[in-house]
C-alpha cells in the first residue's frame, strides 16, 4: 500500500435522487440525538428559523444556527441538520451539492485509515460512516494532508499524480469554491480522517426528499426572507 503523507483524499458525489430519504419520526432512537448539533442552512436567518422549529423535536440537543461560511469556520465541525431553508427542490439541491462537495466528506477506505494510523498515533476511532467514493482507482495510494490546506500547499499537491486526498476534516481546507471546483475538474477527491456525521434534514415541503439515504426528514416551515422572494400567484 502507497500513501503519501502530504495532502486529502474522498468525496461525496452528487445527491442521489433515487434514494428516499425517511420521515424522522421512522427511525429509531432519533428523539434522544443530544449534545451540541450545527443547524446549517445557506443563511443564518434561515438557519436560525429551522432551529427554531427543531427545538421541541430534539430537547436533549443543544442547536447552533450556522450559516455555510460560519460552519467551516468553527471548531470543532459539529454534526449537522442541513436545512435548505426553501421548499424550490432545485435550490435545495444545489445546497446539498454544496454540502456534499465542501464538508460531507466520507472516511478514508478502512486500509488506508490502518496505514495512517501508523503514522499519525493520535487518530479518533475510524465513522463507520461507509466511503462512497465509487470511483475507478487505486484505492491503496493516496496523499495525506495535515494541516491547513491552502492554495500553496496544494500546488505542491499536485505535483503528485495522486488525485485521492486526505485531510484532518473538512475545515482544514482552506480553498474558495472556485478552487475546489478546479481540483474536481483535475480528478481531485477528498476524504476526512475527521468526517463531519450528517444527521439529518431539515426540509421545507418535499425540498428534502431523496437527498440522502437513510438520513431523517423533519419538516419545517420555509424562512420569512425565502417566502417574500417568491412571486405572488395571479
Amino acid at each position: 500500500m502507497n500513501f503519501n503523507r502530504s495532502a486529502p483524499a474522498a468525496l461525496p458525489g452528487p445527491a442521489r435522487s433515487e434514494l428516499e430519504s425517511r420521515p424522522a419520526d421512522s427511525f429509531i432512537g432519533v428523539a434522544k440525538i443530544s449534545g451540541d448539533v450545527a443547524v446549517v442552512a445557506p443563511s443564518q436567518t434561515a438557519a436560525r428559523s429551522a432551529a427554531r422549529s427543531l427545538a421541541r423535536r430534539l430537547p436533549l440537543a443543544r442547536l447552533h444556527p450556522l450559516s455555510e461560511r460560519a460552519f467551516l469556520a468553527s471548531d470543532p465541525l459539529l454534526p449537522v441538520i442541513l436545512a435548505p431553508g426553501t421548499s424550490d427542490a432545485a435550490a435545495a439541491v444545489r445546497f446539498f451539492r454544496r454540502a456534499r462537495e465542501r464538508f460531507l466528506w466520507s472516511a478514508p477506505a478502512s486500509d488506508l485509515y490502518a496505514a495512517i494510523e501508523g503514522v499519525i498515533t493520535r487518530l479518533p476511532p475510524r465513522s463507520r460512516k461507509p466511503s462512497s467514493d465509487r470511483e475507478a482507482g487505486d484505492l491503496s495510494t493516496a496523499l495525506l494532508l495535515e494541516g491547513d490546506v491552502d492554495a500553496s500547499r496544494v500546488r505542491a499537491a499536485l505535483a503528485s499524480q495522486v488525485r485521492r486526498w486526505i485531510v484532518e476534516h473538512p475545515g482544514r481546507v482552506r480553498l474558495s469554491a472556485r478552487e475546489l471546483g478546479r481540483l474536481r475538474a483535475l480528478g481531485v477527491t477528498w476524504s476526512a480522517l475527521e468526517p463531519v456525521r450528517l444527521l439529518g434534514i431539515a426540509a421545507c415541503g418535499r425540498s428534502g426528499r431523496g437527498a440522502f439515504s437513510r438520513v431523517p426528514v423533519w419538516r419545517v416551515p420555509v424562512t420569512s426572507r425565502a417566502r417574500a422572494r417568491k412571486p405572488a400567484r395571479r
